[in-house]
C-alpha cells in the first residue's frame, strides 16, 4: 500500500511539473515572439527605452503589494478585503499619473519615456492583480488551473503586442493595447478571487493598520525589485540606451532562467513547508531530492547556454556590432543560486523571519553596486554578470545561516 501511494505521490509530483512547464513555455515563447518583433522592426533606442520604463515601474508597483502573493502561498495573509489589498496602489497610481504627466510637461527631451511610464503603471497593476488570483490556486496545488490561466494571459497580452508591432504601429501603441489586455484579465481575475473568499469592503479605519503592520515587506518587495532591475540602471546610465537596447534579449533570457526557477520554486516550496509542518527541520538530508534535482537542471542549463547562446542572440540582431551573448552563459551558471535563494525567502516566512527581508535586499543592493562598479572597470558588462551571481551566492549563504538558527532552537 505504501509503494502505491509512493509511486502515486512521484506521478502527481511529475504531472504538475509537467503542467507549469507546458505554462511557462507558453509564456517563454510568446514573450520571445514580442521581443523579437520589437528588436526586428522598431529602433534599438526605442527598445532600451522601454526596457528602462519598465524597470522604473515594477519596483514601485510591486512595492504596494506587500508580498501578497507570498502571504497567499504561505498561508500568512491577514485581511481578504480586496479594497484594502488594493487601495494603496490606487492612491500611489494616481500620484505617479499626476507627477508623470508633470514631468512629461516640463521635460519634453524623451516624451515616449513618460508615456510609457503612465501606460505601464495601471498595466504592470493588472498584472499584479492577476498574480494574486495565481497564488491561490498554486497555493492549493491546483496547478493544471494555475498553468491554463497564466498560458492564456500571457499568450494573449505579447502575441497581440506582436502582431501590432509587426502591422507597423509604434512602441506606444503597442503598449496601449498591452493595457488594455492586461486590465481585462485583472478585472476576471478580481471575479474568480471574489468567488473564492476575497470580498470588497469599504473600510478606510482598516488601511493606515494594514499598511503599517506590511510596510517593512512593501519596502523589501520594492527593493527586491530594484535590485533585479539596477543592472538595467547601470548599464543605461554607463553605457547608454541603446547599449541597453542590445541587452534586452540577454534579460529576456534571464526572464526565462527565473520562468524555469518558478516552475520548481512553485513545485518544491509546498512539499518543503509541509515537511516544515510535520516536525521535520530544514536539513539537506531531507531535502535531498529537490537539491539534486536542482543541481541536474543547473548542470544542463549551462551546457545548453554555452552551445547555444551565440545562435539565440543573432535571432534578435544579426548585424549589430556588439553581440553579448557571453553573458548569457554566465547568468546561466548563477540558476542554481538564484533558484534556491526564491525557495528560501518562502521558507523564511513560514519560520517567521519576514524581518530579514529588508535587511537581505540592501545586502544584495550594497554588494551588487560595489561588485558592478569594480567589475565593470575590468571586464565591462561582463562584470555586471558577474557581480549579480557572486551577490545571489551571498544571499543563499545569509539565507542558510539565518534558518539554521532557528532549526537549532526546534
Amino acid at each position: 500500500m505504501d509503494f502505491k501511494n509512493k509511486n502515486f505521490k512521484k506521478i502527481k509530483l511529475l504531472k504538475s511539473i509537467s503542467y507549469v512547464a507546458i505554462s511557462k513555455l507558453v509564456i517563454i515563447l510568446s514573450q520571445f515572439f514580442f521581443i523579437i518583433s520589437f528588436a526586428k522592426i522598431l529602433s534599438v533606442e526605442d527598445l532600451g527605452i522601454y526596457a528602462l520604463a519598465l524597470s522604473v515601474i515594477s519596483p514601485i508597483v510591486w512595492a504596494l503589494t506587500f508580498d501578497v502573493p507570498i502571504k497567499i502561498i504561505s498561508n500568512s495573509l491577514e485581511t481578504k478585503n480586496l479594497f484594502i489589498i488594493l487601495f494603496p496602489h490606487i492612491l500611489i497610481l494616481s500620484l505617479l499619473s499626476l507627477g508623470i504627466f508633470l514631468m512629461s510637461v516640463i521635460l519634453t527631451e524623451v516624451p515616449i519615456f513618460y508615456f510609457l511610464l503612465l501606460l505601464l503603471l495601471p498595466f504592470k497593476i493588472g498584472e499584479i492583480i492577476s498574480e494574486i488570483d495565481n497564488a491561490n490556486l498554486r497555493r492549493e496545488e491546483k496547478f493544471i488551473y494555475f498553468s491554463l490561466i497564466s498560458s492564456i494571459r500571457f499568450f494573449t497580452i505579447y502575441v497581440f503586442g506582436a502582431i501590432v508591432i509587426i502591422y507597423g504601429y509604434q512602441v506606444v501603441t503597442c503598449v496601449t493595447v498591452l493595457l488594455i489586455i492586461s486590465i481585462i484579465f485583472a478585472l476576471w481575475s478580481l471575479y474568480r478571487l471574489v468567488k473564492r473568499g476575497f470580498y470588497f469592503k469599504l473600510n478606510i479605519s482598516d488601511i493606515m493598520p494594514y499598511v503599517n503592520r506590511n510596510i517593512n515587506l512593501g519596502i523589501a518587495s520594492g527593493i527586491k525589485f530594484l535590485s533585479s532591475n539596477i543592472m538595467r540602471y547601470f548599464i543605461a546610465f554607463q553605457f547608454g540606451i541603446s547599449t541597453l537596447g542590445y541587452t534586452v534579449p540577454i534579460f529576456y533570457g534571464l526572464t526565462v532562467l527565473a520562468s524555469i526557477s518558478t516552475i520548481f520554486e512553485n513545485i518544491f516550496s509546498p512539499k518543503i513547508l509541509k515537511r516544515m509542518d510535520k516536525g521535520n527541520k530544514l536539513l539537506i538530508d531531507s531535502n535531498k531530492k529537490e537539491i539534486t534535482i536542482l543541481l541536474l537542471v543547473s548542470i544542463f542549463i549551462i551546457i545548453f547556454a554555452s552551445l547555444l547562446s551565440d545562435y539565440y542572440y543573432s535571432f534578435f540582431f544579426s548585424e549589430n556590432k556588439e553581440n553579448y551573448h557571453y553573458l548569457l552563459i554566465t547568468f546561466s551558471a548563477g540558476w542554481f543560486f538564484f533558484t534556491s535563494r526564491s525557495i528560501l525567502k518562502v521558507i523564511s516566512y513560514k519560520l517567521k523571519l519576514q524581518y530579514l527581508q529588508i535587511k537581505i535586499q540592501f545586502i544584495f543592493i550594497f554588494i551588487m553596486s560595489v561588485l558592478m562598479y569594480v567589475l565593470s572597470l575590468f571586464y565591462g558588462i561582463l562584470g555586471i554578470t558577474i557581480a549579480f551571481v557572486i551577490s545571489n551566492v551571498v544571499i543563499c549563504v545569509y539565507y542558510i545561516f539565518n534558518i539554521s538558527k532557528v532549526n537549532h532552537k526546534l
